[in-house]
């Protein structure tokens, strides 16, 4: 893993959502089921499977969607960003 020194303007340099490759390998290392990845402000995660496989936010929609809680729900709110594949589910 590489180290960074932060200084306010650099928050997203090869780290975060944009970068998971360290996430990814970590994830496969540590044998774990999942990790995540946020970015600089936090308004974007991507998963990593525990295979390294990565989701992003539709897939994280979409597995939520299929969760028994949320099963029945009539509605999802998403941003201009959602791809309209989720309208299909």
């Amino acid at each position: 893993m590489s180290l960074i020194t932060h200084n306010g303007t650099n928050i997203n340099d090869a780290c975060g959502t944009l970068h998971t490759q360290d996430l990814q390998a970590a994830v496969i290392a540590h044998h774990a089921d999942v990790g995540f990845a946020f970015d600089g402000d936090g308004d974007r995660v991507i998963a990593v499977s525990k295979d390294g496989v990565i989701k992003d936010g539709d897939d994280i929609l979409s597995l939520l969607l299929d969760h028994p809680i949320y099963k029945g729900t009539s509605m999802l709110v998403g941003t201009v960003m959602t791809n309209c594949g989720i309208e299909l589910i």
